[in-house]
């Protein structure tokens, strides 16, 4: 497999998509918030408990592997 010419790639595209991509997520996942805590049988009480805890790594790791999947395809 010949090397990629990353001079070629939009880099303000993929920056974009990635951002797009991470907006789109929060708004599906905040609407669906109340009905996944009543199906996986969550309270409000159980998600302040939770609040304070590190949840960076996830996100984190979804945009790298975003970016990664945008430069590769």
């Amino acid at each position: 497999m010949d090397g990629m010419d990353f001079g070629s790639l939009n880099y303000w595209a993929i920056i974009v998509a990635v951002i797009f991509n991470q907006m789109l997520g929060a708004a599906w996942y905040s609407t669906l918030a109340k009905p996944w805590m009543a199906e996986v049988g969550l309270t409000d009480d159980d998600m302040a408990a939770m609040k304070g805890t590190p949840r960076q790594s996830p996100t984190i790791m979804s945009v790298a592997s975003e970016l990664s999947v945008d430069v590769v395809c």
